[in-house]
């Protein structure tokens, strides 16, 4: 069984007390980071942010929207910019809305 994902889940909430992050993200207010890691098979993004690193567990059944439509979790790639909307700041997010804008390959 891995259980890589759980310890990375609970060491990024750990650390989110420790550092104190700031108060909570006003309702209705995207949050954005950067991909640094896509684990398609378990439906995970590791995003760094201008707090700190944010794992998001993404829904079987929600929506990412792309500048070119509908894409599935497996289409993004380290470096895109990845939106989502959270009413707190915390280091483990559940989301089931994601708008990503992929990066420019260079």
């Amino acid at each position: 069984m891995k259980r890589g994902p759980l310890v990375l889940a609970l060491a990024l909430a750990s650390l989110g007390r420790l550092r104190g992050r700031s108060g909570p993200t006003p309702a209705g207010v995207p949050n954005r980071g950067r991909a640094v890691s896509v684990v398609a098979e378990s439906f995970e993004i590791l995003v760094e942010t201008d707090r700190g690193s944010v794992l998001l567990i993404i829904a079987w059944d929600a929506t990412i929207a792309a500048t070119a439509g509908v894409m599935a979790i497996g289409d993004i790639r380290v470096g895109d910019v990845v939106e989502w909307i959270s009413n707190e700041a915390q280091s483990v997010v559940m989301v089931d809305q994601l708008r990503v804008i992929p990066s420019v390959a260079g």
